[in-house]
C-alpha cells in the first residue's frame, strides 16, 4: 500500500476547495491558509497508523499518539464541479469554491522550510476497510519505525469517500526551527501564508439564483479588487435546444 501514495503531482494540474464565504473573507483579508489538528477531525479512520499499538524488540509501548497531536492538515478535490460537494461542504448555499494549482501549493511547503514544519501534499488513495486492516497485520514495529510509513499513512482513506477526490496538504510540526529554538505555536491549527496569486478563481454555489449570484459576485469582486475572477458554477445552467 505505501507504495501507491505518490508525493509527485503535476504541478500545473487545478485543486479546488469548497469554504464558507465567512471563513473565505478571513482567507483572503489574513492572506494565510487554516490547518487544524488532524485529530479534531470526523472521521476515526483518520490518523489509523498512529492509533496501533506498537511494541518494540525491548517489549516498550511505541508513543505515535502524542506525534498524531503534532499533524495539521487541509483538504482539497481535484473534481471542478461536484453536486455531492456543494451539498455537503455548501448546506444554505453561501460556500464558494477556490482553484488554485498544485505549484501554488508546493511554494507554500518550501516557504515553510526551516520554521519547524515538515510539509507534504498528495492525492489521498482510496482503500475498503477490509484492505486497510489487512495491510496492517503485514506491519512489524521495526518496519513502521524505519521508514515513512506512518507519513505515507495520512494520505489514505476508506474508499466511502472516494466521491472526495481529495488532495490533501499535512503539515506535521517538529519541536525546534532549523536554528535549535524552541517552537511556540497554538497546538489547536497553524496558519500558513499565501502569494496574492495564490487563488486564481472563485466561483459561486450552483443553487443560487441569477439575482443573488449577481450581488455576490460584484461584492466578491469589489473586495478581491480584481486579482482573480470570480463566477457561478455552471452545474445547474441549463441548456435549451430547438428539436425539429
Amino acid at each position: 500500500m505505501e507504495n501507491e501514495v505518490n508525493l509527485q503531482n503535476t504541478k500545473q494540474d487545478y485543486v479546488y476547495r469548497i469554504m464558507p464565504l465567512r471563513y473565505f473573507l478571513s482567507t483572503i483579508k489574513r492572506r494565510m491558509l487554516y490547518l487544524p489538528r488532524v485529530s479534531k477531525w470526523d472521521d476515526p479512520y483518520e490518523l489509523f497508523l498512529f492509533k496501533q499499538k506498537f511494541i518494540n524488540s525491548h517489549g516498550v509501548q511505541m508513543d505515535t499518539i502524542s506525534q498524531a497531536h503534532r499533524i495539521y492538515g487541509q483538504c482539497w478535490t481535484t473534481s471542478r464541479d461536484s453536486d455531492a460537494m456543494w451539498r455537503i461542504y455548501s448546506p444554505d448555499k453561501m460556500s464558494v469554491r477556490i482553484k488554485t494549482t498544485i505549484q501554488n501549493i508546493e511554494d507554500i511547503t518550501k516557504s515553510a522550510i526551516g520554521k519547524g514544519l515538515f510539509i507534504m501534499h498528495s492525492h489521498v488513495v482510496y482503500k475498503s476497510q477490509k484492505e486497510i486492516d489487512n495491510y496492517i497485520k503485514t506491519l512489524t514495529c521495526a518496519s513502521v519505525m524505519g521508514s515513512n510509513t506512518l507519513q505515507e499513512s495520512l494520505f489514505v482513506k476508506r474508499n466511502n469517500f472516494e466521491h472526495e477526490k481529495e488532495y490533501r496538504m499535512i503539515a506535521w510540526l517538529t519541536d525546534v526551527d532549523e536554528n535549535g529554538k524552541p517552537i511556540s505555536y497554538n497546538p489547536e491549527y497553524i496558519e500558513l501564508p499565501f502569494a496574492d496569486n495564490f487563488i486564481q478563481e472563485v466561483y459561486l454555489d450552483p443553487r443560487l439564483t441569477t439575482d443573488e449570484a449577481d450581488m455576490l459576485k460584484s461584492a466578491l469582486s469589489l473586495r478581491l479588487g480584481g486579482s482573480c475572477s470570480v463566477s457561478q458554477s455552471k452545474l445547474y445552467k441549463f441548456k435549451q435546444h430547438t428539436i425539429y
